[in-house]
C-alpha cells in the first residue's frame, strides 16, 4: 500500500486559505510533497473568486459536487465522499481548508502515533460551543483515519438533514416537552454524524481527540450562566444529551494560545484553538461562518501573522507536557 498520507479537503473559493495551509505544512514537514498527496474538490461556481488552482499549491484538484439543492453541508459531504473513495493510502486525513495543523512532522508523527496506540480515528472534536453536535469523537474539520482498520467504502460523510428540527418538536420524553430542556437537547445531524454513529461506540475501534480551548462566555449560551449555582446544579443533574458543557473530565481547557503566550494578541472569538500533549495542535479559522459579515482582508493579514508566530512556537517547542 502507498505509504504516503492522503489529505482530502473540499474548497468553496478557499484558494488562499489552502495556499497558506500548504505553506505551513511544508514548513513543519520536511519533504512534504513526497510524503503526502493532497486532493481538493472545488465546490464553488466557475465564476467564483479564489477558486483553487494549481498556483495555490501542490494539490490534486478534482471536480466538486454539483448537488446544491440540499444545502452547503450536503454538497460539502457529497464532494468529500467522492474524494475519499479515490484514496489508495493506508492513512487518510480529512481536513477543512481553514484548519491549520501546528505539530512538527505531523505527516509522519500522527500516523505513527495511531499505529502505536491502535487508533482507528484521531483528530479534533466539534468545539464545545456547538453543543448540538456529537462529542468525544473527531469532527470532519480534522480527522485522521487508518484505512486498514476502517473500510473506506463504509465512510459516509453525508449529514442527516431530516434531523434538523424546530426546537421542541421532538417531544418523546418528559424533558422534551419542556421548552427550556428541549432547546438544549443534542440531536447531531451535520457532516460526519454517520461516521460517529457507525464507529464512535465500537469497543474494538479506538479514537482519540485533541483538546479544544473553550473559554466559557455568556455569549455562547444565553440561558446558561456558569457562575450561577442553580444553573450548574441543573447541568450536573441532566443527562449528557441535554448539557451545554461536556461531562467528561479533561476534554477541554480554558487556557489557550494567548494565555500561554504563544501568540502576541488574543485571537477572534470564532477562531477555534486546540491542544495536544500540552502544545498547540490546530487552529480552525471557520472562515465560512458568517463570511459576509467579516473583513476578509484584515482577517487574512492577521491570520498570516498568527500562523508565523505559531510556527515559530512549534519550531521551539518540546513535545512533552500535558494540557
Amino acid at each position: 500500500m502507498d505509504t504516503r498520507l492522503t489529505i482530502c479537503s473540499v474548497s468553496f473559493g478557499h484558494g488562499h486559505l489552502l495556499s497558506l495551509n500548504a505553506q505551513l505544512a511544508a514548513r513543519l514537514n520536511p519533504g512534504f510533497e513526497q510524503r503526502a498527496v493532497w486532493r481538493i474538490a472545488e465546490n464553488a461556481p466557475a465564476n467564483a473568486k479564489d477558486r483553487i488552482t494549481a498556483g495555490h499549491g501542490p494539490f490534486v484538484i478534482e471536480p466538486g459536487s454539483r448537488e446544491t439543492s440540499l444545502g452547503a453541508s450536503y454538497q460539502h459531504a457529497d464532494a468529500l465522499n467522492e474524494l475519499v473513495r479515490k484514496t489508495e493510502t493506508r492513512y487518510l486525513l480529512v481536513l477543512d481548508p481553514d484548519f491549520y495543523i501546528l505539530r512538527p512532522n505531523w505527516v509522519n508523527a500522527i500516523p505513527e502515533y495511531m499505529e502505536k496506540h491502535g487508533l482507528g480515528f484521531f483528530g479534533t472534536p466539534w468545539h464545545p460551543r456547538y453543543n448540538r453536535n456529537y462529542r468525544y469523537f473527531p469532527a470532519v474539520h480534522c480527522m485522521f483515519i487508518d484505512l486498514e482498520k476502517v473500510d473506506k467504502l463504509e465512510l459516509d460523510f453525508l449529514p442527516e438533514l431530516d434531523r434538523i428540527e424546530v426546537a421542541g418538536n421532538s417531544a418523546k420524553g418528559l424533558l422534551d416537552r419542556i421548552g427550556y430542556f428541549a432547546n438544549r437537547k443534542r440531536i447531531p445531524w451535520d457532516t460526519g454524524v454517520r461516521i460517529f454513529e457507525r464507529f464512535g461506540s465500537q469497543a474494538l475501534l479506538s479514537a482519540e481527540c485533541t483538546k479544544p480551548v473553550f473559554r466559557i462566555d455568556p455569549a455562547n449560551f444565553p440561558d446558561f450562566d456558569v457562575c450561577d449555582w442553580k444553573h450548574r446544579l441543573i447541568e450536573a443533574m441532566l443527562p449528557e444529551r441535554y448539557c451545554y458543557l461536556p461531562k467528561r473530565r479533561d476534554t477541554f481547557t480554558h487556557s489557550g494560545f494567548s494565555e500561554r503566550s504563544w501568540v502576541s494578541s488574543p485571537l477572534p472569538n470564532r477562531w477555534e484553538e486546540s491542544l495536544w500533549q500540552g502544545q498547540p495542535f490546530g487552529l480552525h479559522v471557520r472562515r465560512s461562518f458568517n463570511a459576509g459579515g467579516r473583513d476578509k482582508q484584515a482577517e487574512t493579514d492577521f491570520l498570516e501573522q498568527v500562523l508565523a508566530e505559531l510556527a515559530a512556537q512549534v519550531d521551539n517547542a518540546s513535545p512533552s507536557g500535558q494540557a
